[in-house]
């Protein structure tokens, strides 16, 4: 049964299957964001999120910054 499953899968992995793919979602959000000449909402689209502005929300959430100021953190840090 769903519950069941949700259950086990929160026993076996620690965290609920929403949070699992939040996680998934962001940490591809991260790969696509180092790609200096990918748009942040193209990057909330390929990594999952069918709204810019919920990914936006999310990604800030986890960490603790705008995907745009973690996409020119990242660039920069690159062309240094």
């Amino acid at each position: 049964s769903p519950s069941s499953i949700k259950r086990i899968f929160n026993e076996e992995m620690g965290c609920s299957i929403m949070q699992y793919l939040c996680d998934l979602r962001i940490e591809r959000a991260k790969e696509l964001l180092r790609q200096p000449d990918v748009y942040v909402a193209d990057v909330a689209y390929r990594s999952g999120f069918s709204d810019p502005k919920y990914f936006s929300k999310c990604f800030k959430k986890y960490e603790g910054m705008s995907p745009l100021e973690y996409k020119e953190k990242v660039t920069n840090k690159n062309d240094k």
